[in-house]
């Protein structure tokens, strides 16, 4: 008797476990949406001023290089030090996977850099709720320019910053906006049912206009998508995922349990 107690005791714990794992998983939303940054740029005081290389990337909380926004370096490149530290570390040394690209450019000006919340998998990933670097490097000189370094968070609320200006980053503005937001995901959710749920292999979202159904891991990664108001996920894990659900009226996310 006291043996199966035990057990059971144990079984308990294990379950609390599993659900503490899960909630902790399910705050880890991903978000999608657009980060604007826009800044003007100015000399370092270099040798070859007004032309000059610059780079614009996405690093995570944890320090690790996401994404390449821009890239205007051409041959010039090897002295964009820090950048090319951020992609040889994540593996692939000056990445410009998705960026803006060109050679060098002749003039200093305002520059606008856009992010769609992605990293640079194949297919493309939707990167999880929090904080993000952005890092702005520019050299007019054969040797290591200025980096400028600005934080925000991304996340369902709508974020706008105008942080103080850094050497030869000025005026900067950084505008995160969320494709949702929470207050317009509750109304439109009334109006919809994602039925069964949980599910063993198919789900029915019920209610108008609906344009496509996407599903989401976790991560962040989109999994399937379709045009159709029914969708098979058999082939798919146990676990937790979520459905976003596209409608002429706009759009929201639901959480879904694979069985």
């Amino acid at each position: 008797m006291k043996k199966h107690a035990i057990f059971l005791l144990t079984l308990l714990c294990y379950n609390m476990l599993l659900q503490a794992q899960s909630i902790e998983q399910i705050s880890q939303a991903a978000t999608p949406g657009v980060l604007t940054v826009t800044a003007t740029e100015s000399t370092t005081g270099g040798g070859y001023s007004p032309k000059h290389i610059t780079a614009v990337w996405i690093q995570d909380e944890a320090g690790k290089f996401v994404k390449t926004l821009l890239a205007y370096t051409g041959k010039y490149r090897i002295h964009l030090n820090n950048w090319e530290s951020a992609t040889t570390a994540f593996g692939s040394a000056y990445n410009t996977v998705d960026a803006v690209s060109s050679a060098t450019i002749y003039a200093f000006g305002v520059r606008t850099y856009k992010w769609d919340g992605t990293n640079i998998a194949n297919p493309r990933a939707v990167m999880p709720d929090g904080t993000y670097t952005v890092k702005l490097e520019l050299t007019d000189k054969n040797n290591t320019g200025n980096l400028a370094t600005f934080t925000f968070t991304k996340g369902a609320a709508a974020q706008t910053l105008t942080p103080t200006n850094q050497p030869s980053f000025s005026n900067v503005s950084l505008k995160w906006t969320p494709s949702t937001t929470g207050i317009d995901d509750v109304k439109l959710e009334k109006s919809y049912t994602v039925f069964p749920n949980p599910t063993k292999s198919n789900f029915n979202v019920y209610g108008p206009d609906i344009i496509a159904v996407e599903l989401y891991a976790i991560s962040g990664k989109k999994l399937k998508s379709t045009a159709e108001s029914k969708m098979d996920i058999s082939s798919l894990q146990k676990g937790i995922y979520f459905v976003v659900v596209r409608t002429k009226q706009g759009r929201f996310s639901k959480r879904i349990v694979k069985q």
